[in-house]
């Protein structure tokens, strides 16, 4: 079994790399902007998943948008070497990340931010409808892991 790694492994990689916060990445933030085409052309290149789900991850972009945006980085890549060798730095990054983590038996079934996806639907970027059925299990399990949590001591009223 080979180890394939997750969105969020890309995500805080690329973050890190590109000095942006994660949520960044995860939105349609400005600043995140810049770097979604790269972490777009990391994710089809180290992971089997389709274009849409990639698009879902990165600011809620649609397939075309992300075939694009790969696109973009393939030809930046072709014509500036220091990109091609910080993508391929960045890649063997994560692939090491990726293999380390499966050996600890540490990698998550369910890649979705809960925190960005409840944002992306609270402000009508997405609609709940199009959440997918592991998006939907994410979300469902954040709820289900503050519900458990006992209130603060703040709300007690003396």
């Amino acid at each position: 079994m080979t180890a394939e790694p997750t969105f969020s492994l890309i995500i805080r990689a690329l973050a890190r790399a590109a000095g942006v916060a994660e949520s960044d990445l995860r939105t349609g933030s400005a600043a995140g902007a810049p770097y979604r085409d790269l972490g777009c052309f990391l994710a089809k290149r180290l992971t089997s998943r389709s274009t849409a789900d990639i698009g879902h991850v990165f600011g809620g972009r649609g397939r075309l948008a992300v075939i694009g945006g790969i696109a973009m980085t393939v030809a930046r890549r072709a014509e500036d070497d220091e990109f091609r060798e910080a993508t391929e730095t960045l890649t063997l990054e994560i692939e090491i990340g990726a293999r380390a983590l499966h050996r600890l038996g540490r990698g998550l079934p369910i890649d979705a931010d809960p925190l960005a996806l409840a944002q992306d639907v609270m402000n009508g970027r997405r609609s709940a409808a199009s959440l997918s059925t592991l998006e939907t299990l994410a979300l469902a399990g954040a709820v289900a892991a503050h519900a458990a949590q006992p209130e603060e001591s703040a709300h007690v009223q003396q």
